[in-house]
Protein backbone atom coordinates (compact mmCIF):
# COMPACT_ATOMS: atom_id res chain seq x y z
CA UNK A 1 0.00 0.00 0.00
CA UNK A 2 1.04 3.85 -0.60
CA UNK A 3 1.68 5.25 2.64
CA UNK A 4 1.55 8.64 1.48
CA UNK A 5 1.21 10.50 -1.41
CA UNK A 6 2.72 14.43 -0.74
CA UNK A 7 2.38 16.92 -3.77
CA UNK A 8 4.15 20.43 -3.50
CA UNK A 9 3.91 23.55 -4.79
CA UNK A 10 1.88 23.01 -7.53
CA UNK A 11 -1.61 24.82 -8.92
CA UNK A 12 -4.27 22.24 -9.00
CA UNK A 13 -4.54 18.51 -8.44
CA UNK A 14 -5.41 16.07 -11.50
CA UNK A 15 -6.42 12.36 -9.25
CA UNK A 16 -7.37 10.98 -12.70
CA UNK A 17 -3.47 9.83 -12.44
CA UNK A 18 -3.78 8.21 -8.44
CA UNK A 19 -4.73 4.67 -8.25
CA UNK A 20 -7.73 3.72 -5.58
CA UNK A 21 -5.05 1.98 -3.12
CA UNK A 22 -3.50 5.55 -1.96
CA UNK A 23 -4.62 5.59 1.56
CA UNK A 24 -3.08 8.85 2.71
CA UNK A 25 -3.71 11.93 0.84
CA UNK A 26 -1.46 15.28 1.68
CA UNK A 27 -1.43 18.48 -0.12
CA UNK A 28 -1.32 20.31 3.18
CA UNK A 29 0.28 23.97 3.13
CA UNK A 30 0.24 24.60 -0.55
CA UNK A 31 -1.60 27.00 -2.52
CA UNK A 32 -4.16 24.82 -4.19
CA UNK A 33 -7.03 26.27 -5.05
CA UNK A 34 -10.84 25.98 -6.26
CA UNK A 35 -13.51 22.39 -5.25
CA UNK A 36 -11.95 19.36 -4.81
CA UNK A 37 -12.70 16.89 -7.54
CA UNK A 38 -15.38 14.65 -7.34
CA UNK A 39 -12.48 11.65 -8.33
CA UNK A 40 -11.45 11.92 -4.51
CA UNK A 41 -14.45 9.31 -3.90
CA UNK A 42 -12.43 7.11 -6.49
CA UNK A 43 -10.05 6.30 -3.53
CA UNK A 44 -11.37 3.20 -1.76
CA UNK A 45 -8.47 3.05 0.50
CA UNK A 46 -8.06 6.50 1.55
CA UNK A 47 -7.92 6.77 5.76
CA UNK A 48 -6.49 10.18 5.75
CA UNK A 49 -7.33 13.58 3.46
CA UNK A 50 -4.98 15.96 4.59
CA UNK A 51 -5.66 19.48 3.10
CA UNK A 52 -4.96 22.35 5.37
CA UNK A 53 -3.80 25.43 4.77
CA UNK A 54 -4.79 25.83 0.99
CA UNK A 55 -7.61 27.88 -1.17
CA UNK A 56 -10.19 24.99 -1.52
CA UNK A 57 -13.56 26.59 -1.81
CA UNK A 58 -17.31 24.64 -1.87
CA UNK A 59 -17.70 21.61 -0.41
CA UNK A 60 -16.16 18.11 0.19
CA UNK A 61 -17.62 16.46 -2.97
CA UNK A 62 -20.80 14.02 -2.02
CA UNK A 63 -18.84 11.51 -3.77
CA UNK A 64 -16.55 10.69 -0.84
CA UNK A 65 -19.41 9.43 1.22
CA UNK A 66 -18.47 6.11 -0.45
CA UNK A 67 -15.20 6.12 1.39
CA UNK A 68 -16.07 4.42 4.36
CA UNK A 69 -12.49 3.50 5.47
CA UNK A 70 -11.50 7.25 6.08
CA UNK A 71 -10.41 8.05 9.18
CA UNK A 72 -9.17 11.32 9.43
CA UNK A 73 -9.74 14.86 7.50
CA UNK A 74 -7.67 17.67 8.34
CA UNK A 75 -8.80 20.44 6.11
CA UNK A 76 -8.29 23.78 8.46
CA UNK A 77 -7.82 27.23 6.99
CA UNK A 78 -9.48 27.06 3.59
CA UNK A 79 -13.04 28.38 2.40
CA UNK A 80 -15.01 26.19 2.31
CA UNK A 81 -18.74 26.75 2.69
CA UNK A 82 -21.93 25.87 3.55
CA UNK A 83 -22.92 23.40 6.15
CA UNK A 84 -20.46 20.62 6.74
CA UNK A 85 -21.60 17.60 4.57
CA UNK A 86 -24.16 15.17 6.80
CA UNK A 87 -22.32 12.49 5.21
CA UNK A 88 -18.76 12.42 7.52
CA UNK A 89 -21.38 11.65 10.51
CA UNK A 90 -22.27 8.37 8.62
CA UNK A 91 -18.51 7.40 7.78
CA UNK A 92 -18.13 4.48 10.22
CA UNK A 93 -14.21 5.05 10.27
CA UNK A 94 -14.23 8.56 10.89
CA UNK A 95 -12.45 9.40 13.71
CA UNK A 96 -11.18 13.23 13.41
CA UNK A 97 -12.13 15.94 11.42
CA UNK A 98 -10.92 19.37 11.78
CA UNK A 99 -12.80 22.28 9.70
CA UNK A 100 -11.66 25.03 12.10
CA UNK A 101 -11.26 28.63 10.16
CA UNK A 102 -13.19 28.18 6.89
CA UNK A 103 -16.31 29.51 6.13
CA UNK A 104 -19.32 27.32 6.68
CA UNK A 105 -22.27 28.32 7.84
CA UNK A 106 -25.66 26.93 9.02
CA UNK A 107 -26.68 24.50 11.33
CA UNK A 108 -24.47 21.14 11.84
CA UNK A 109 -26.51 18.55 10.75
CA UNK A 110 -27.68 15.87 13.27
CA UNK A 111 -25.75 13.17 11.71
CA UNK A 112 -22.38 14.51 12.80
CA UNK A 113 -23.57 14.27 16.78
CA UNK A 114 -24.97 10.57 15.73
CA UNK A 115 -21.75 9.35 14.74
CA UNK A 116 -19.72 6.58 16.98
CA UNK A 117 -16.73 6.62 15.21
CA UNK A 118 -15.46 10.46 15.90
CA UNK A 119 -13.15 10.90 18.23
CA UNK A 120 -12.42 14.88 17.65
CA UNK A 121 -14.43 17.48 15.86
CA UNK A 122 -13.51 20.58 15.08
CA UNK A 123 -15.52 23.42 13.77
CA UNK A 124 -14.09 26.36 15.54
CA UNK A 125 -14.31 30.05 14.05
CA UNK A 126 -16.41 29.51 11.28
CA UNK A 127 -20.23 30.91 10.90
CA UNK A 128 -22.42 27.93 12.09
CA UNK A 129 -25.51 28.88 13.35
CA UNK A 130 -28.34 27.37 15.27
CA UNK A 131 -28.16 24.72 18.48
CA UNK A 132 -25.43 22.32 19.24
CA UNK A 133 -27.36 19.10 17.79
CA UNK A 134 -26.72 16.70 21.12
CA UNK A 135 -28.91 13.88 21.95
CA UNK A 136 -28.40 11.03 25.24
CA UNK A 137 -26.95 9.08 22.49
CA UNK A 138 -24.34 12.09 20.77
CA UNK A 139 -20.48 11.31 20.26
CA UNK A 140 -20.33 8.54 22.63
CA UNK A 141 -16.48 8.36 21.88
CA UNK A 142 -16.27 11.88 21.26
CA UNK A 143 -13.09 13.31 23.34
CA UNK A 144 -12.47 16.56 21.82
CA UNK A 145 -15.39 19.34 20.71
CA UNK A 146 -14.27 22.27 19.29
CA UNK A 147 -16.91 24.62 18.15
CA UNK A 148 -15.90 28.55 19.64
CA UNK A 149 -16.41 31.64 17.67
CA UNK A 150 -19.35 30.60 15.57
CA UNK A 151 -23.05 32.16 15.68
CA UNK A 152 -24.77 29.23 17.67
CA UNK A 153 -27.13 30.11 19.47
CA UNK A 154 -29.77 29.04 22.43
CA UNK A 155 -29.44 27.00 25.46
CA UNK A 156 -27.02 24.65 26.01
CA UNK A 157 -28.61 21.21 26.09
CA UNK A 158 -28.88 19.11 29.16
CA UNK A 159 -27.79 16.16 27.36
CA UNK A 160 -24.27 17.75 26.97
CA UNK A 161 -23.47 15.83 30.51
CA UNK A 162 -24.18 12.66 28.36
CA UNK A 163 -20.50 13.23 26.49
CA UNK A 164 -19.02 11.29 29.73
CA UNK A 165 -16.06 11.03 27.38
CA UNK A 166 -15.32 14.19 26.25
CA UNK A 167 -12.08 15.73 27.99
CA UNK A 168 -12.00 19.20 26.04
CA UNK A 169 -15.19 21.29 24.98
CA UNK A 170 -15.37 24.17 23.94
CA UNK A 171 -18.04 26.49 23.05
CA UNK A 172 -16.73 30.00 23.98
CA UNK A 173 -17.73 33.34 21.83
CA UNK A 174 -20.95 32.22 20.28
Amino acid sequence: MTSLLQIRAIASIDLTFVLPFVDTLNVGGNQLFGTLPTELGWLTDLRELIIFENGFTGQLPKEMGAVESLERIVAFLNFFSDSPRAFLGTLPNLSEMDFNDNLLSGAIPGELFASSSLRSIALARNTLTGGIPVTDSSLPNAEFINLEANLLGGSLPTEIGALTSVTSLSLGSN
